[in-house]
C-alpha cells in the first residue's frame, strides 16, 4: 500500500471532479493508495481535528472562522498559516511515500523541510497561476483596489512568485499543470519537461449516462435552442453571450437561448440586462440546478456555447463545460482559449471564434443553419471525450507517474 500525503487549498468537504472522480475514485484505487488530506473545513467546526472521511480516507481538519465579513476572512488566513504549520506534525510523524501540495506555497515549503533526508517523493500539482494573478491584477484591474490593497497583492505576488519558482518547483519530484499552455509557461521559468504533465480537466463518463429525459421548459418544437450551463456571476461577464444573441435573433428569430443554473441575484441582473437588450421573450434561465438536472437540459440544446474571457491568466485554466457539453453529444461554439480551441480542433465537433458578441453570433449562426452537422459532430465530440477526456483515461496517466515515482522511493529504501 502507498501512503500518500495530500494539502489541498479547496475546503473539506471538497466538491471538484478533479479531486472526487479524478483522484479518489480512480487513481487511489488504482494503486491502493491510503491518502490523507489536509484541508480546511467548510461547516461549523469549532476546532481543528483528524476525521476519517466516508470514503475511508483520513482528513486533517483546519478551523474555520464562524464570522462574517472582512473578519471571516482575516480570521480564516490566521487558521489556515497554523493548519499549515501543523502539517510538520503529520509529515514528521508518518512515513509517506508521496507528499502532494496543491496550488499551496507555505505548506510547500514546510513540507520540503520535513521530508529533508527521507526517502518519500513530493510533488507538486498547480491548477491555477495564482501568484501570477496577483501581480495581473494590480496592473489590469488596479482601479478596482485602494493602495493599500494593491501593495498587499504585489507582496503577496512578488513572495509567492519568488517561492515557487525559485524553491518549489525546483525541488519538487514532479509537477502536475492543468493545460499544455501552463505546462509551456512553467517550463519558461526553468521547470524541465521532463518532469511535468498537464492533466486537464475531464468527465467521469459514467455519471453522463443514463440522465433523466432531456428537458425543454416547454419550448417551442421548431425553436433552435441554444444553451449556456454553468456559474453567472459578475466576473464571468455573461452579458457577451446576450450582446451575442441579439446578432442571433436578426437572422434567425426563432431562436431561443437557454441559460442553466445561476444563483438568483446573478439571474435577475442578467433578465434585467436581457430586457434592455429587447430579447427577455427569448431567453430562458432554470435558476439553480443539481448537476444530473442541469444535465438533461443541456440534452434538449441543439447547439452549446462556452464563452471564456480571453487573459494571460485564464489562457492556462483548463474548462469542464466543453467537455461537458462534447460528452453529452452537442456542437458547441467556443471562443479562442488555447484548452477549448485544442479540445475543439481536435474533435471537430464545433466552431472557434473570436471573442466578440459579433464573431461568436456568426458561430452561433454556422451552427443553427446547419442542422445537419449536428449528429455528426455530436457524435465526434462523444467519442473524442470517451477517448481523451475520459477520467478513466486520464487516471491512468496519472497513476503511471505515481507508479514510477513509488519504484523510485522503494529502490532508495532498498540502498539502491
Amino acid at each position: 500500500m502507498i501512503k500518500m500525503f495530500y494539502s489541498t487549498r479547496e475546503k473539506y468537504p471538497a466538491s471538484r471532479v478533479d479531486l472526487q472522480d479524478l483522484f479518489s475514485k480512480r487513481v487511489c484505487r488504482q494503486l491502493d493508495i491510503k491518502l490523507d488530506w489536509h484541508m480546511q473545513n467548510m461547516g461549523e467546526l469549532v476546532e481543528a481535528s483528524q476525521v476519517v472521511d466516508v470514503t475511508g480516507e483520513t482528513v486533517f481538519l483546519g478551523k474555520n472562522s464562524m464570522r462574517q465579513g472582512v473578519l471571516k476572512k482575516v480570521q480564516n488566513q490566521y487558521f489556515a498559516f497554523l493548519h499549515d504549520c501543523k502539517a510538520w506534525f503529520y509529515l514528521r510523524k508518518n512515513d509517506y511515500d508521496i507528499v502532494q501540495v496543491r496550488d499551496k506555497f507555505w505548506i510547500a515549503l514546510i513540507a520540503l523541510i520535513a521530508m529533508k533526508g527521507r526517502a518519500g517523493i513530493f510533488c507538486y500539482w498547480m491548477s491555477f497561476p495564482y501568484a501570477e494573478a496577483d501581480l495581473y491584477r494590480i496592473q489590469a484591474e488596479k482601479d478596482a483596489y485602494s493602495f493599500l490593497y494593491r501593495v498587499f497583492y504585489f507582496i503577496r505576488g512578488s513572495l509567492t512568485h519568488w517561492l515557487l519558482y525559485r524553491v518549489i518547483l525546483p525541488r519538487a519530484d514532479f509537477v502536475f499543470v492543468q493545460s499544455e499552455r501552463m505546462l509551456k509557461d512553467v517550463a519558461k521559468q526553468g521547470v524541465g519537461h521532463h518532469k511535468m504533465m498537464a492533466v486537464p480537466m475531464g468527465v467521469a463518463w459514467e455519471r453522463l449516462q443514463n440522465l433523466p429525459q432531456a428537458k425543454t421548459l416547454g419550448l417551442p418544437k421548431e425553436a433552435k435552442v441554444a444553451v449556456y450551463m454553468g456559474t453567472m456571476v459578475k466576473v464571468r461577464q455573461l452579458d457577451f453571450i446576450l450582446e451575442a444573441f441579439v446578432h442571433v435573433l436578426a437572422v434567425e428569430n426563432d431562436a431561443v437561448l437557454l441559460m442553466v443554473g445561476g444563483e438568483p441575484d446573478d439571474v435577475q441582473r442578467l433578465q434585467d440586462i436581457g430586457t434592455k437588450l429587447g430579447i427577455a421573450d427569448s431567453v430562458y434561465f432554470t435558476g439553480l440546478l443539481d448537476m444530473q438536472e442541469a444535465w438533461s437540459y443541456v440534452l434538449a440544446a441543439d447547439i452549446c456555447l462556452s464563452p471564456f474571457r480571453p487573459s494571460p491568466i485564464l489562457d492556462s485554466t483548463s474548462p469542464t463545460k466543453v467537455v461537458e457539453y462534447l460528452a453529452l453529444g452537442k456542437p458547441v461554439v467556443v471562443n479562442d482559449h488555447p484548452d477549448q480551441s485544442r479540445v475543439i480542433e481536435e474533435s471537430q465537433a464545433g466552431v472557434v471564434t473570436q471573442y466578440t458578441p459579433e464573431s461568436f453570433a456568426e458561430g452561433m449562426l454556422s451552427l443553427f443553419q446547419h442542422p445537419e452537422q449536428w449528429s455528426t459532430m455530436g457524435k465526434l465530440g462523444k467519442k473524442y471525450v470517451e477517448n481523451t477526456r475520459n477520467y478513466d483515461v486520464i487516471s491512468n496517466r496519472v497513476a503511471n507517474v505515481y507508479q514510477q515515482l513509488v519504484q523510485t522511493v522503494t529502490t532508495n529504501r532498498r540502498g539502491g
